[in-house]
């Protein structure tokens, strides 16, 4: 008797793998495509995130750096 195994939540509820309900066809396919797409893109606007955050932190650090030699 086989149980469904658990899943771990994905951290974004925005990016949800679709659910399969039997074997492989056609559909299946193009649905896990299209979710792989979508978490590609996801990704993208994470890593551009953290490069906005990285960048205002080091403005602020130089700026910081500025206000002390003058």
């Amino acid at each position: 008797m086989k149980g469904r195994r658990y899943r771990r939540p994905s951290p974004c509820s925005c990016v949800q793998p679709p659910e399969r309900a039997g074997g492989r066809n056609a559909a299946d396919l193009l649905d896990v495509r299209e979710w792989f797409d979508g978490l590609i893109i996801h990704q993208a606007r994470v890593l551009q995130l953290s490069r906005l955050v990285s960048l205002v932190a080091l403005h602020c650090v130089l700026r910081g750096n500025a206000r002390r030699l003058n």
